[in-house]
């Protein structure tokens, strides 16, 4: 439950609907009435099963796992919705691209574009394609903080243009899209050398990409350090890919790496990650084949872990673990 906010429950069969909905928060939310004030406002909660709840705030929205069809969010994020700061609409199966487009639209109607939204989740929502990427891109474009995870119609040309036109991200989630290939990856590399302000990357569970466009993205003339997160979780793909890692450039200062379920990892990885990023502090390599030796070049590197993350590793002996100086 968020400060000043209601909540309320998924509405029902017994419920009125969308429009009771509506009317209910255009009623008592201080977003749309100033009829009670920030200090009086307290939770409301309308009749009906409280399995599902949602905030409401003049900073966020939060509709995740609601089955809003395309015209219910142009329903609940009207009025003055361009103050809005972050829009959570995660697991939203039915929105298709209308409905971001009738999102983008409601909101330049009433009076501008949406400069204020700096967070837009959208993972799960398995209808959108490049058609919502492009309205973002137009409407949105200076979010901070991006997730289109499990979004499977989406492909590079969807990226690409998030990358082009988005010239303030600093996270960028794009687990499980199995329609991104090289072409991606060499657009998050100009994005980071051009903006210099992405931090975050997961693109965990993409196996369309190729250790060639890895490297690409991880050597060579990026700002020094610029990486701070990276996940590649699951992309069985990957071999040599890593060696992007000893030119000593965009993950330098990377302090969370997440390599699990990546079966051909290999000592030289290990040693690799061990010189060039020891700053890690929190690393995931489970269910990999490394073994006791490879643990030793990260060890002698990496001297700050805060979370090691080692399971389902059975090649690895205890002598692995006993190798690293602090345990």
């Amino acid at each position: 439950m968020l400060n000043n906010g209601i909540s309320c429950p998924w509405w029902q069969s017994d419920y009125p609907g969308i429009f009771g909905l509506r009317k209910y928060v255009e009623c008592n939310n201080p977003i749309y009435s100033n009829s009670t004030s920030a200090g009086e406002q307290k939770e409301r909660i309308l009749p009906g099963s409280n399995k599902q709840r949602c905030d409401f705030t003049k900073e966020e929205i939060d509709l995740s796992f609601w089955p809003l069809t395309d015209e219910d969010i142009i329903t609940v994020t009207m009025s003055k919705s361009c103050n809005v700061v972050r829009l959570n609409l995660r697991g939203c199966v039915h929105l298709t691209d209308r409905g971001i487009l009738n999102l983008a639209e409601t909101w330049k109607w009433n009076g501008a574009f949406n400069h204020n939204l700096i967070s837009l989740n959208l993972s799960k929502c398995g209808e959108l394609s490049d058609i919502s990427i492009q309205a973002i891109k137009t409407y949105f474009n200076r979010i901070k903080h991006i997730d289109i995870s499990d979004c499977i119609k989406i492909t590079d040309v969807g990226v690409c243009n998030l990358m082009h036109g988005c010239k303030y991200l600093e996270e960028l989630h794009l687990r499980n899209l199995p329609r991104i290939h090289d072409k991606s990856l060499l657009c998050i590399r100009q994005n980071l050398v051009l903006m210099k302000s992405l931090r975050v990357i997961d693109i965990s569970g993409c196996t369309g990409f190729t250790d060639e466009a890895l490297i690409h993205l991880l050597e060579g003339d990026l700002s020094p350090g610029s990486i701070y997160d990276l996940d590649l979780s699951h992309c069985t793909q990957l071999e040599l890919g890593f060696v992007g890692l000893r030119r000593h450039a965009s993950s330098t200062n990377c302090k969370t790496l997440k390599l699990r379920s990546i079966p051909r990892i290999s000592d030289s990885v290990m040693e690799w990650i061990g010189v060039c990023c020891q700053h890690l502090q929190y690393i995931d390599i489970s269910d990999s084949a490394i073994n006791d030796y490879a643990l030793g070049y990260l060890f002698k590197g990496c001297k700050r872990y805060v979370d090691l993350f080692l399971y389902f590793i059975p090649s690895m002996l205890s002598l692995g673990i006993i190798n690293y100086p602090s345990i």
